[in-house]
């Protein structure tokens, strides 16, 4: 379509009645369009051209009115997808900012969870550690417990044997201190009744006839010797030494000997006294001793005099 440029300063109000979807099949549409599409100077121009030129820029309107309509269609076809894909990606973000709300959702209330759980676990441990600590302390307890067990057992077994010990110990105590007092009793008894036939049994023993004897024996046999010496001297002075039978014997050592002799006597008696009384036998044990005593020495005893 040729524009005049003498018009371009012309005003252009346009007053539109078609609307979307109207179509030009319609000779209103097609003069209002026309009208309408170009300012009142190029309405003027173009009314007063001939009308081949009008015919020529028809067709070139009507081709190029395709062409815009085509363009249009395209267009629209294009805007509707786009609208449509505009609806789709705002579908699609919301749908993104639902997910995004879904899964900040669940990531707190998985926060939460963690949160809950690791102060389960946190509670568990706690609990486990207090556990262990606990069982530690009753370990501690049952060996220090099994230890003063063990310690009282051996105690009570050092004590029972103490005891058994003690128990043999006083035994052995009341054992001794029965021997003792029939010890004591024999010898109250011998302290008391037996002093007299004691001494008549030294006086009337054999071992002391026979040391007074063999004492007697050899002060004769001094006396003798001195007195013959003192004969020889006096009377018999010409008769030799060496025919008396003590010439050559120590008649006075032997009589100091018989003398010492005295202190180391040992008297059957005494023997018998210190062997009843060292066994803790019985008083009338030591009595049937004496009584066999005097039936072996005849009664009285003897005085081997010489």
């Amino acid at each position: 379509m040729a524009h005049n440029p003498s018009c371009g300063d012309l005003p252009h109000a346009p007053r539109w009645n078609l609307v979307q979807g109207s179509r030009m099949d319609s000779l209103e549409n097609c003069h209002e369009f026309y009208s309408l599409s170009f300012p009142p100077a190029e309405r003027l121009y173009q009314k007063n051209r001939n009308h081949f030129n009008l015919l020529d820029d028809h067709v070139q309107s009507g081709v190029n009115f395709f062409s815009t309509t085509q363009e249009i269609v395209r267009e629209e076809a294009f805007n509707s997808e786009k609208k449509g894909l505009i609806w789709r990606v705002n579908d699609a973000e919301e749908k993104l900012s639902q997910e995004k709300q879904l899964n900040a959702d669940r990531q707190k209330d998985w926060m939460t969870a963690c949160e809950r759980s690791n102060l389960e676990l946190k509670a568990t441990r706690d609990e486990v550690v207090k556990v262990k600590a606990e069982r530690t302390k009753e370990s501690q307890e049952y060996d220090h417990l099994s230890a003063a067990y063990k310690e009282k057992e051996s105690k009570v077994l050092v004590a029972q044997k103490n005891n058994e010990e003690a128990r043999a110990r006083i035994a052995e105590l009341e054992k001794m201190v029965a021997e003792q007092q029939a010890q004591n009793k024999t010898l109250d008894l011998l302290a008391k009744t037996w002093v007299m036939t004691i001494a008549d049994r030294f006086v009337r023993s054999d071992e002391l006839a026979k040391y007074m004897f063999d004492l007697g024996g050899a002060a004769y046999d001094s006396g003798r010797k001195d007195g013959y010496a003192e004969g020889k001297a006096a009377v018999l002075a010409k008769e030799k030494d060496d025919k008396f039978e003590l010439y050559k014997v120590d008649c006075a050592g032997n009589y100091t000997a018989k003398r010492q002799e005295y202190k180391f006597i040992e008297f059957g008696i005494l023997k018998a006294i210190k062997k009843l009384t060292r066994r803790g036998i019985a008083v009338e044990t030591t009595m049937k001793v004496l009584e066999d005593n005097d039936a072996e020495t005849g009664g009285a005893g003897s005085s081997h005099q010489p």
